[in-house]
């Protein structure tokens, strides 16, 4: 399902996967409201005319970013390119904000490759 189990706490991995597993048996329109709700909850702008998989991913990686600790973070960040700047004794806001930046780079490189 692409869930980094690995880097995740146990329990964190389990209940992400089964949340996957509950997007994947719901109605398309259902997954568009929930995608809706976590891009809002994020400050963040929806694709329109997406489809249940790109929904499903979109929630999938802000919930898994959500979960994932600043020292993963700031790699993810590294890895990606992402300047991490003015990250040294992040509070839960910025945390969020770090997290925002990774979804967004993940998903427009998704989106840039995929055409």
């Amino acid at each position: 399902r692409g869930i980094p189990v690995r880097r995740l706490q146990p329990v964190v991995g389990l209940a992400l996967v089964g949340k996957a597993a509950r997007l994947e048996a719901c109605s398309a329109k259902r997954v568009e409201g929930e995608y809706r709700r976590t891009m809002r909850r994020l400050a963040l702008p929806t694709e329109r005319g997406a489809g249940k998989q790109y929904h499903i991913r979109c929630i999938m990686l802000a919930l898994i970013l959500e979960e994932t600790s600043l020292v993963q973070l700031k790699q993810e960040c590294r890895e990606l390119g992402v300047s991490t700047d003015g990250t040294v004794g992040m509070d839960a806001e910025q945390c969020q904000a770090l997290s925002r930046r990774l979804l967004i780079e993940a998903l427009c490189r998704e989106h840039w490759e995929a055409r």
